[in-house]
């Protein structure tokens, strides 16, 4: 199966999601198309590995950051920096995975919700940091969660749509983010 994860995973960076076709994938892998449907539920569940793979890389990634030296709102700009650089390396993938998050069951939501919380544990870590610190201000783990999510996603689109840099993209994402959760008093000129 990690063949069909692999051939999924090329071919929709070099194609897009839409215009890969699980009959495509399968060609690639060499293996029968009925393999996507009896081990992933279809081309949709295919993507859904592929994202837990990106997942397991961005995890990786974002600890490295979290641990840099550095005050709160120093590590949590460089894991939005680090999150920028991973989406828009593979825009059209995660493009596709957002698109994707939309429409899926809500037993893969709660999958993808389990599996999102370890990365929000790395990222509230450095959030309460900041709080004890007076540089946040107080919010919950619920409304810094999807704060930080909302404004990343709509922040990736200037990658995604015109080919902006990724590091433009984040220097934006870390103003609005900053606007949000700054403590009063320190927000960013």
């Amino acid at each position: 199966m990690a063949r069909l994860v692999e051939a999924a995973e090329k071919l929709i960076r070099e194609r897009g999601y839409e215009a890969t076709s699980s009959t495509d994938i399968a060609a690639e892998a060499g293996v029968a198309p009925s393999l996507i449907n009896a081990h992933f539920l279809g081309k949709a569940g295919l993507l859904y590995a592929v994202l837990r793979n990106f997942n397991d890389q961005q995890l990786a990634a974002t600890r490295v950051a979290a641990a840099c030296p550095g005050t709160p709102t120093e590590r949590l700009a460089g894991i939005l920096h680090t999150w920028a650089q991973c989406d828009l390396a593979e825009p059209r993938m995660y493009a596709a995975i957002i698109g994707l998050s939309w429409s899926w069951p809500p037993e893969t939501e709660r999958e993808y919700a389990a599996d999102l919380a370890i990365f929000w544990d790395v990222v509230m870590a450095v959030v309460n940091e900041g709080i004890a610190r007076g540089e946040f201000r107080r919010i919950s783990r619920r409304d810094a969660t999807d704060i930080i999510s909302s404004i990343h996603q709509w922040g990736m689109r200037p990658g995604i749509f015109e080919g902006a840099d990724p590091a433009a993209c984040a220097e934006r994402v870390i103003g609005q983010v900053m606007l949000a959760i700054a403590a009063p008093g320190r927000l960013p000129d």
